[in-house]
């Protein structure tokens, strides 16, 4: 993600003493807390990191075609290198 782009931290929940806090929490969570009045804020939040994942799926997938293509390559250049390579016999003493 690049620096320009809001990045979303989770929050964390004040629970009872007796109780373990959770570490994070959804959106989805902070949203049944705070009520409908942030539901447009929400819904923004939402779609910026479904626009954020959906890029780095794609990012992930040409990036995983490409490495596929060199390692195809690779594997050609290294049967056409087997191939003429002469077989020098060891010499035993």
């Amino acid at each position: 993600m690049s620096s320009t782009k809001e990045e979303i931290v989770p929050r964390q929940i004040k629970g009872r003493f007796d109780e373990e806090a959770p570490s994070q929490t959804t959106s989805a969570d902070c949203y049944r807390r705070s009520g409908s009045r942030s539901r447009p804020r929400l819904t923004a939040k939402l779609a910026r990191e479904l626009a954020t994942v959906t890029a780095n799926v794609r990012t992930i997938s040409r990036q995983n075609a490409t490495m596929q293509e060199l390692l195809e390559r690779m594997q050609g250049q290294l049967a056409n290198t087997s191939q003429n390579e002469e077989v020098i016999p060891l010499e035993r003493e």
